[in-house]
């Protein structure tokens, strides 16, 4: 039994090695990404994007994406919300970007390893910290 204080979540794995990964993500009964998900992006192939679509707004919505490890090639990596709902902060290794807006990109190659995008959704928008080794000049919002 585990007790009623520690909180499991859900935590897996996704490579662009098969081709680009463009999931818009929802929580319907049997989806992985239920909340809480712990999302490891391992984004090593060529040319190969990765962007995940945040599901439609629900307070208590909460997802972690970690780069496994630093990206290669020419494929940026993107986070969306369904509508210009995303507000929050990038903390880079020379300075801070606000976000605010509907995608959040990493530049191609700068998803690096240690990177960490924090998703926690209100009910009304999607507050996004992200903890980023790369520089200010490689993340952008639009």
């Amino acid at each position: 039994l585990t007790p009623s204080f520690i909180k499991t979540q859900n935590g897996f794995a996704q490579n662009n090695s098969g081709g680009a990964i463009n999931t818009t993500m929802n929580t319907s009964g049997g989806s992985q990404f239920t909340r809480g998900a712990v999302i490891g992006i391992t984004q090593t192939t060529g040319n190969n994007a990765v962007a995940y679509t945040l599901p439609a707004v629900e307070a208590g919505l909460e997802y972690t994406f970690i780069a496994t490890v630093t990206s290669t090639g020419t494929g940026t990596t993107t986070f969306s919300a369904p509508s210009a709902i995303l507000k929050g902060m990038a903390i880079c290794k020379d300075g801070n970007e606000d976000i605010s807006g509907t995608n959040f990109i990493f530049a191609a190659g700068k998803f690096e390893i240690g990177t960490r995008v924090h998703v926690v959704c209100d009910g009304t928008i999607y507050h996004i910290t992200a903890i980023c080794p790369c520089d200010v000049a490689d993340v952008s919002t639009t």
